[in-house]
């Protein structure tokens, strides 16, 4: 699927806020909410828009540390496994 200008703006503020109306979306790029929708729907089902989401905030929900570890490991035994675990 070709992407245009309204595309990118239908995608920019769809992961600005996920929750955002049909209407509202339809209003800020200009189109009507059933053409809007129906563009929508074609990214969906090209797989460009894959699913939505939330952005939870760490520390009101009490969490002081976050880390992303990748882990290698050079033997996958379950011997090996167990160890690491």
């Amino acid at each position: 699927m070709k992407l245009d200008d309204r595309d990118s703006r239908i995608l920019t503020l769809l992961q600005e806020d996920s929750r955002i109306s049909n209407a509202d979306l339809a209003e800020a790029v200009g189109m009507s909410p059933s053409a809007l929708w129906r563009r929508v729907r074609a990214l969906e089902e090209a797989g460009i828009i894959e699913r939505y989401g939330a952005v939870v905030n760490a520390p009101a929900m009490g969490l002081g540390f976050q880390a992303i570890v990748h882990v290698h490991l050079t033997r996958h035994d379950p011997d090996k496994l167990v160890e690491f675990i």
